[in-house]
This record gives C-alpha cells, structure tokens and sequence, in this order.
C-alpha cells in the first residue's frame, strides 16, 4: 500500500507561513476530499504534496521516506498530479496530451515505444476520452478536457492521483462524471486526494474529508464527522442544517425561511427541478401568489432559487432519489394548494414520484397543469414509467397550459372565482 503524507507541514510564500503544522495522508484505495473555504490553503498544501513547495517545517513523505529528497522521475511513476491551472499545448491532440504522461517512463532518448502508446491509449479508454484521441485539446469541451487531463495522469501509472479542483467550472452533470470517474479508480486500487469547493459533493463521494480553516487543520475524519453545523459554521462562518441523505451521507442545506407571504394571494405548489421552474416561480411571487415548490434537490437550480425567495418548499440530499419523507411533505404541501403546477422536467427514477404527487393532487379533485415544453418522450429516462404516469394525469382532468400567460389567465380565473 503506498501513502503520501504530509506530517506537521508549516507552507509559506516569501517566508509568510499560510499553512501551519497541517497533517493529512492519502493511501492506495481510498478518496479523500481536502475541503475549505477560499484562502484556507487547500492549494497551497497540494503545491506541497506535488514537490513544488517544500515545508518551511515538517515534512512530505512518500511511504515513509521524504518527497523532497527522493529522485522526481521515481516519483513521478508514482504520483501523479492534475493541477487545476490550464494544460499547456492547447494545439496538441488528445492522444499526444496523454502521452506526455509517459514521460518518467521514457527512455533516455524520449521516444515513445509501442507499450507506451498502449498504456496512453487505455488511459484515455479508462477515462471515456478514448474517442477523442485525433482532436485537438482546445476542440474538446471542459468535461472532456478534465478527463484528458486525468488520463495523461494516469499515463503515468502511479499508485497515487493528487487532483486540485477537478470539478471547478463543470456543469453539474460533468461533476458527477469526474466524481464517479475517481470512485472508480479508487475501486481500482488508486488513492486520491482531490480539493473540491462542493461540500455536499464531497460528502457524497469521499471516503474521508479534511477540512481547512485559515490554514490550519479543522477537521478530519469520514464525512459524518467533519460536515457538522459548527465545523460549517467555523470555517465559513455560515449557520446550516445537517442532515442524511437516504445512502446514510450527510449533506447540508441553510435553514429553511418562513414561507413568503405575497399579499395574501392563491397558493400555488410547484412540481420542478433542473431550472424548469425558476421563472414561472419569479413570475408567480411577483403576481401575489403564495408558491411553494417540491420535491428539490438541494443545490439544484430550482432549489437555489426557491431558497432566494423564501419559498416554502421540499428538499431532497443532493444526487438522491425522493424518499419517503419528502414525499409525504410534498403531498401535504400539495393539498394545502389551490393549484399545481407542473412544469416540463425530465423525470428519471429520482423524480419520478413528483408526478405520483400530480396524480394524487388531480385524484384530490384540484386543478393539476401541465406546463408545455419538449415532448415528454425526449424527457423520459423512465422506461417509459414517466408517460403512462402522465397519461393517467391527463385522464384525471390535468390541463396541458401551452404558455405563462395562459396559466395567468387560468390562475386569475380560478382567484376570481373563489372571490380572490
């Protein structure tokens, strides 16, 4: 088993000290999530990890043995490091990016021989970047050049991967695609430490995390133990709600506001997600009406901006399918309304029981619509699940409403008539 570690390392630029007697390890099949606000010198300390700045004190060990004065090519086969700064020769192909990575292993003569080629080649396949090998880096999205740059990492076949900020600047799907990317390389035998920003994705995906807070070591420990109220409120200076997410991870979220008051108007509960809802609830809060939104998962779009405007509203742990909970609160949320809204979201598995929760509003006898948007059948990642679901609803009496002024005129019908 290989361990990188750093052991009471104090790091500094112009001999002012901005990290101060931290002590962490990384060992072979493990992930580990080096966390922190910004400034807290969580790059700083890789800069160290990567024997590019020695400790002023302490010292940086390689199974034992100091990085600084261990030969940098037997290093190199060892360690592998993914910066977080913009790869140089934006002009090369994919594949030559990747062979790069096998330059501790060349000859003295630095040509490539055909092994080399190969294990480039399967760096790139272990990846998914393998069909981008003859296109050039600056043609490929950020995504697919995360994962070049990972591959031309692992070109290196090294026992340990150091990644700073592999996630910086993705969409949320990219981020899933890296974070699964490292599990599975981790799975694989590899030991990883990446910083991440994300807390919640951290918590997610890290088998331990290490937090940083004005350069010192706050916290360490499985994700239970360092994603705490007090540790958030220390190191970021922020009050939140921990709580478990279905797969027994902890995740945070801030502490729900009271639900907006909009001039006493018809309550309105949304059924969204993935950004379909967030103008439609601006929209509806500027009309008067009391909306609330449900089942969200926190850190989705819709989410973000329902906890804005102070919406009263139903979350769900980042990345998690609706459970029992959320979904009970949803449908009381939903009877307590005098319309749902349904807007045009893709449904998978995760969301699909906010439909079950249109259904029952619409069994309840309550006004359901059904936003227009793409056709359902390029939104279904169901099996087929989400349409008969939505069929159903429909045979209930659920309107389709093909715009947002048709559903003002519907809403302003419906407050007329109760004497709104």
């Amino acid at each position: 088993m290989a361990t990188l570690a750093a052991e009471r390392v104090t790091l500094a630029y112009l001999d002012a000290p901005v990290v101060h007697e931290v002590s962490l390890a990384v060992h072979s099949g493990e992930l580990v999530g080096l966390v922190g606000p910004n400034g807290s010198g969580k790059s700083t300390l890789v800069r160290a990890l990567s024997r590019v700045l020695p400790p002023l004190a302490g010292t940086v060990t390689l199974d034992g043995a100091d990085l600084y004065r261990a030969d940098s090519r037997a290093v190199a086969r060892r360690v592998a490091v993914v910066s977080q700064e913009p790869a140089a020769g934006f002009g090369y192909q994919v594949l030559e990016l990747a062979l790069m990575g096998r330059t501790p292993h060349l000859g003295r003569f630095g040509l490539e021989r055909r092994r080399d080629l190969e294990v480039a080649s399967r760096a790139l396949e272990a990846t998914g970047a393998l069909q981008l090998a003859e296109r050039r880096l600056v043609d490929v999205s950020g995504g697919e050049r995360q994962r070049v740059m990972i591959a031309r990492a692992l070109a290196q076949e090294p026992e340990l991967l150091v990644l700073d900020e592999p996630t910086a600047h993705l969409d949320l799907n990219h981020q899933l695609e890296i974070m699964s990317l490292l599990c599975t390389l981790r799975d694989g035998g590899l030991g990883i430490l990446a910083v991440l920003h994300d807390l919640n994705l951290a918590a997610q995906y890290c088998d331990r995390m290490v937090l940083l807070h004005e350069g010192r070591l706050l916290a360490e420990g499985k994700p239970a133990q360092v994603i705490t109220p007090e540790h958030v409120r220390r190191a970021y200076g922020m009050q939140v709600l921990v709580k478990e997410s279905a797969r027994g991870r902890p995740y945070l979220t801030v502490p729900l506001p009271a639900a907006a008051e909009s001039g006493g108007g018809l309550r309105v509960h949304l059924l969204c997600g993935a950004g379909t809802g967030e103008g439609l609830m601006r929209a509806l809060v500027a009309r008067g009406y009391r909306v609330s939104a449900g089942v969200l998962n926190v850190e989705d779009s819709d989410q973000v901006a329902a906890e804005a405007l102070g919406l009263e509203r139903v979350e769900e742990a980042p990345f998690c399918a609706i459970g029992e909970e959320a979904h009970a609160r949803n449908l009381e949320l939903a009877c307590r309304a005098e319309a749902i809204v349904l807007t045009a979201v893709p449904f998978g598995q995760g969301n699909l029981r906010n439909l079950e929760a249109a259904l029952a509003a619409a069994r309840g006898g309550l006004p359901v619509w059904v936003m227009a948007g793409p056709p359902l059948t390029q939104r279904d990642f169901t099996g087929g699940q989400a349409q008969e679901l939505q069929g159903q609803l429909l045979a209930q009496g659920a309107r389709e409403v093909s715009s947002e002024a048709e559903l003002a005129e519907l809403l302003e019908a419906l407050a007329c008539g109760r004497g709104g």
